[in-house]
């Protein structure tokens, strides 16, 4: 997925920085889902647009009609969507360099300071494992002395 211009309610304008202008990768099951909204219906200027003006689907309504019904209290709102992406990326061991390109950030400082949300103990305890694990791997055992 391309992203040409940035969309906030009814306001459309150039993107924020030029890295924001660009590709989107998209997981297979998304793409698959996308594919089918755009075969129902049909391929117009926006991706989702609003039944009554044809513009833009303003996100914040489709969140309230459509989102908070169903999650209800677990919904933090599309910023906080975008945290969870970063902090799941991390989690999978993904470069914070890599997360944000795929967020579209300029700086990755953003990323990491603003998007990456750690679990001290949880991160703690991964990242321990990993080393014990490469130690383990690498260090041989001292042969006894007698």
């Amino acid at each position: 997925m391309f992203v040409r211009r940035a969309v906030w309610r009814t306001a459309v304008d150039q993107t924020k920085t030029q890295e924001s202008k660009s590709v989107v990768p998209v997981i297979s099951p998304l793409r698959k889902m996308l594919d089918a909204h755009r075969k129902r219906d049909g391929v117009g200027t926006w991706i989702f647009s609003g039944e009554k003006k044809g513009f833009a689907l303003n996100l914040d309504n489709l969140a309230r009609r459509s989102i908070i019904p169903k999650v209800g209290e677990r919904w933090h709102g599309w910023h906080g969507w975008r945290r969870g992406l970063a902090t799941i990326l991390f989690d999978l061991g993904v470069d914070p360099e890599i997360a944000s390109k795929i967020l579209r950030h300029a700086d990755s400082a953003v990323t990491r300071r603003h998007y990456i949300m750690l679990e001290s103990r949880k991160q703690g305890r991964k990242a321990m494992r990993k080393l014990e694990s490469l130690v383990t791997k690498t260090v041989k055992p001292r042969k006894k002395k007698h």
